[in-house]
């Protein structure tokens, strides 16, 4: 087995990062069960950061956790802040109050994914940034898109 192993690597010129790979996507798969709290460092995690000058809060969103999504899928959608809550938050952080204007509560945007993989996590910081990261689909598993599709978002 494990000669046939290295043959099929050798002819298909995987490395051993390709292989972790592999293996947390056939885990996947299958179903198996993962460590989900750290992922290997062979996987390609990507991060994006929302920064905005505005108070968004997370209003929908589109897609749970651990589901696979393709690039410029809807992630989730980020409505402004009602005017009490930025009171509230910056009476939280400030001794004195800032002057706020009236915000209109109609404001939405909306976050499309920027890559095409699982979508693992999202949190909002203490800054207000709203963090995405999606552990991104090796290129030579693309063929496989609409079988994870199906499988993982049954």
């Amino acid at each position: 087995q494990l000669d046939l192993i290295n043959e099929l690597c050798n002819v298909w010129s995987l490395k051993n990062e390709d292989l972790a790979k592999l293996d947390f996507w056939i885990k996947t798969i299958l179903g198996l069960e993962i460590d989900k709290s750290k992922p290997s460092n062979f996987l390609k995690v990507l991060r994006m950061s929302f920064p905005s000058t505005k108070d968004y809060k997370i209003d929908e969103t589109f897609i749970g956790l651990n589901s696979f999504i393709q690039l410029n899928e809807k992630i989730l959608k980020l409505k402004l802040m009602t005017y009490d809550e930025i009171l509230e938050k910056f009476y939280k952080k400030r001794d004195g109050l800032l002057a706020v204007e009236k915000i209109n509560e109609a404001d939405t945007d909306t976050i499309i994914s920027f890559a095409t993989g699982l979508l693992w996590e999202i949190n909002k910081d203490e800054e207000g940034l709203i963090w995405i990261s999606i552990l991104e689909l090796p290129n030579y598993l693309n063929n496989w898109k609409p079988y994870l599709k199906k499988i993982i978002n049954f």
